[in-house]
């Protein structure tokens, strides 16, 4: 079978099965049915196993079979839904590739743009998907990022959040009752220095009016409880009078600190945008199904765990008004859980209204995936409700004991009878994009290879790009004002210390942004070196955010016949104008750097101001030098062991003359005897010295044999030496190969030495703010 998307309504389509064995990828696809997520999810891995793109594509294919979806995203990454282009080329890719990883790679950004499209259309083709596939999840699913406290996106409005909920909800006691404690929790959570727990007297004090408001049918605004906290429509709380229990001055106190928040310019952003209604969360004015991304990486900790309460008592909300059903009628969506449901005892405001969803949602027909790195980062009671499981690769093995702890108890409750061996097996050969799916719908596991994301995947993005990326969404046509109307002459005055810049040729009626120009100190006390820098950042007045900020030019001069909008209200908060000149400072430090060279293998960096073409030079005289340094070295140590092996081949040649001179002499004796004594016994025998002869003839016989024998050791003595010549040669041999190879290893080490780049971060004492203020432009 080959891979490619189900013609089935309601599978989804995650990838194709995995050969763990083989470490190959198979023509099996795998479909999983979407009602099985009324049963709830889990999904963990550690950073860079992919999980993200699994999921990206899980969402499009709910997406695509009609499913709606609230999304949370605490990083931004699920923002990628909306990079979504059916004519997938380097024109529509370019505003978001990562120039950074470009400019490592020394591309260009168009090319850069043209291999990520040339990649990502390979990608599609390879599992099956086309560019039709993206127009027809177009054209079946809005894709929406709402953007709570800010204007980046689409705010969300949080004043309807604290109305009476549902009927079905108001109608129950003890659902009534944790709607109310939910909100009070998520009210309290933006005090730090509040007691939020459900037994704090601040929180049964709001619990209690929320309730009462709710039940008398009364829609209860945040200025409205400043009031009933100073003046609450009852005496007693429990058994107790309300003045012993929580006296007037202390409620004061209470009120106080909700006024101060509600009167910050930066809550205001809370009271715009859309109402929190989990109706327009799901479903696009025409009906189609949306993915609503609820963007708050922007957000402090408290803030989004305000966000994310009153987000989950809406929901709860919502799901207790809906007929039950044993369908998917909407899923809920949480990237990176961590500290929204932790194990016992911890206990934040988003933990209970989380549990409700997971133990109640499945009659409903409200699923939950819930997305994590760590699998300690959930309590084990939610991961006991969860039907389906999606592991990737983990980080650490008590990371994997865990899984397979709780992997092994879920697959024993469905029947399923794989061993922990196996678990282990399967989890340890897990890589990137590879996963193990249970589902207690189904069999045995199933190892996958996760599909392509027909989203182009550019990474978390920050509220800048979220403006471009939404600005036809969020921004209405501006309305033609009458000249009187479009500006004043006059700039206007700004506080002590605050100074006014102009964007190059800017015209027009100019808006005032936030910026600061830092001076970057740089030195090297051991080459006693330095660098000067000088960068001016841009950021929004309304919404100001260092994070993601832009470069730019600046000219002191304001333009001819300028005129000038209102100064925004942040250049009337020093004490936040403090902050903030503080966060420029802290932000240059963290992401700014110089970039200078190294050669560790000859021990040199580059300077401060020197070019890299220079250092590059540099190094090749170095490398030059240390060659011939290290010849030097290598010739006079190999000299000296060369030296010694010559002398003893010098002394052995030197003793082989003589044993051959002496052998000769041997021959020559041994040749002259014989010779003598052979003669003489044949004259006695011609002589008739019969005896003699024969005596003579014995004599020399034994005579030849004692001279063979003399002959014999010498000739031993030169066969000896000569082998010690030839060994003491094929010493000198080695030791010339020896040398010519360890100077070829030295050369070859040398030239092949690296050229690194190393990014000089400045200190914070290092950086010098220069100028702060208004840019007009």
């Amino acid at each position: 079978m080959s891979l490619r998307p189900s013609d089935q309504p309601g599978q989804l389509y995650l990838g194709g099965v995995f050969d763990s064995a083989t470490n190959t990828l198979t023509e099996s696809p795998v479909y999983y049915p979407s009602k099985d997520l009324v049963t709830h999810g889990i999904c963990i891995g550690m950073t860079g196993s992919g999980k993200t793109g699994l999921c990206i594509a899980l969402l499009e294919e709910c997406a695509h079979s009609g499913i709606p979806a609230i999304l949370i995203d605490p990083k931004g990454d699920l923002t990628n839904l909306k990079l979504l282009f059916p004519e997938l080329n380097a024109e529509a890719l370019r505003p978001w590739i990562n120039e950074d990883e470009a400019r490592r790679k020394n591309m260009q950004p168009e090319e850069f743009a043209a291999r990520e499209a040339a990649t990502w259309s390979k990608g599609l083709a390879d599992w099956g998907l086309s560019a039709e596939h993206a127009r027809q999840l177009q054209e079946r699913v809005e894709v929406r990022i709402f953007t709570p406290g800010s204007t980046a996106a689409t705010p969300l409005s949080v004043l309807r959040s604290f109305d009476p909920p549902s009927a079905p909800v108001l109608e129950d006691d003890e659902l009534r009752r944790e709607q109310a404690a939910g909100a009070a929790s998520a009210l309290l959570g933006l005090f730090a220095q509040t007691n939020t727990s459900v037994q704090s007297r601040e929180h049964i004090l709001l619990a209690t009016i929320l309730e009462q408001r709710w039940l008398a049918g009364e829609k209860t605004r945040l200025t409205d409880l400043i009031q009933l906290i100073q003046s609450p429509p009852f005496e007693r709380l429990g058994a107790m009078a309300l003045e012993t229990f929580f006296p007037a001055n202390d409620r004061l106190k209470l009120a106080l600190d909700l006024n101060a928040l509600l009167a910050a310019p930066t809550f205001q952003s809370w009271m715009e945008g859309e109402p929190l209604s989990i109706e327009t969360l799901l479903r696009a004015p025409d009906g189609r199904p949306r993915l609503s991304i609820c963007y708050i990486a922007h957000l402090g900790e408290a803030e989004r765990m305000f966000f994310v309460s009153l987000l989950l008592n809406q929901t709860i909300s919502w799901m207790r008004a809906q007929a039950g059903t044993s369908n998917l009628r909407a899923l809920l969506y949480f990237d990176e859980i961590f500290g929204y449901i932790p194990p016992h005892p911890k206990d934040p405001p988003t933990k209970r209204l989380l549990m409700t969803i997971l133990k109640q949602g499945r009659a409903y027909g409200l699923g939950t995936l819930l997305v994590t790195q760590n699998p300690v980062d959930l309590d084990y009671k939610a991961v006991s409700n969860c039907g389906t499981w999606l592991i990737g690769r983990l980080q650490t093995e008590q990371d994997k004991a865990r899984i397979l702890d709780g992997l092994q108890g879920a697959m024993d409750q469905a029947g399923n009878a794989t061993s922990r061996s196996e678990l282990d097996e399967i989890l340890t050969r897990l890589g990137k994009r590879v996963f193990l799916l249970h589902n207690v719908h189904s069999g045995k596991p199933v190892v996958f290879h996760s599909r392509w994301a027909m989203s182009y995947l550019a990474g978390p993005m920050t509220r800048e790009q979220l403006r471009r990326l939404t600005r036809d969404e969020v921004r209405p046509a501006a309305v033609e004002k009458p000249a009187s109307e479009q500006g004043s002459g006059i700039a206007p005055s700004l506080p002590p210390g605050l100074v006014s810049r102009y964007a190059p040729g800017a015209i027009g009626v100019l808006e005032a942004s936030l910026f600061a120009t830092v001076e970057i100190f740089y030195k090297d006390t051991r080459a006693g070196d330095t660098r000067v820098e000088t960068l001016t950042l841009r950021t929004s007045a309304q919404e100001p955010e260092w994070n993601g900020a832009e470069e730019v030019e600046v000219v002191e001069e304001s333009p001819e016949d300028a005129r000038y909008g209102t100064l925004p209200p942040i250049f009337q908060d020093m004490a936040g104008l403090k902050r903030l000149a503080a966060a420029a400072q802290d932000y240059v430090a963290k992401s700014r750097g110089l970039e200078i060279y190294e050669c560790a293998r000859l021990k040199l960096k580059s300077g401060l101001n020197e070019s890299k073409e220079d250092f590059e030079t540099r190094v090749r005289e170095a490398m030059e030098k240390e060659i011939r340094e290290g010849t030097l070295k290598l010739e006079e140590a190999y000299r000296k062991r060369r030296a010694t092996l010559e002398s003893r081949l010098e002394k052995e040649r030197g003793e082989l003359q003589r044993d051959e001179e002496r052998l000769n002499v041997r021959k020559r004796e041994q040749t002259v005897s014989v010779f003598s004594n052979v003669i003489e016994g044949i004259v006695s025998l011609l002589s008739g010295r019969k005896a003699s002869g024969a005596r003579k003839l014995g004599s020399s016989l034994r005579g030849a044999t004692g001279k063979h024998g003399v002959t014999q050791r010498a000739a031993l003595e030169v066969e000896k030496t000569e082998q010690n010549v030839e060994l003491l040669e094929a010493q000198l041999a080695e030791l010339q190969a020896a040398q010519e190879l360890e100077m070829s290893k030295l050369e070859l080490d040398i030239r092949g030495c690296a050229i690194t780049d190393v990014r000089l971060l400045p200190t914070k004492t290092a950086i010098k703010l220069t100028a702060f203020g208004a840019l007009w432009g």
